[in-house]
């Protein structure tokens, strides 16, 4: 999501994303707990001043969203 207001931007991004684990002897008789799976999701908001020109607006939405996919 990307909106300006007041001279100022914000931008929204969304990822989605699965993992799974297993606790080792995480039981009192020392067996481990079962692999299972976890939904995560992850919402990064930005905003700063407005910039004039439309390049350098989508330069800055662009470098977010890929590196969000490190986090």
């Amino acid at each position: 999501m990307f909106f300006q207001e007041s001279g100022r931007f914000y931008i929204r991004i969304e990822e989605r994303f699965e993992s799974s684990h297993y606790l080792y002897k995480y039981f009192p008789d020392g067996s481990d707990e079962p692999i299972h799976g976890h939904s995560w999701k992850v919402e990064l908001y930005l905003s700063g001043k407005k910039i004039s020109g439309t390049m350098e607006s989508v330069l800055i939405f662009s470098l977010p969203n890929k590196n969000s996919k490190n986090l």
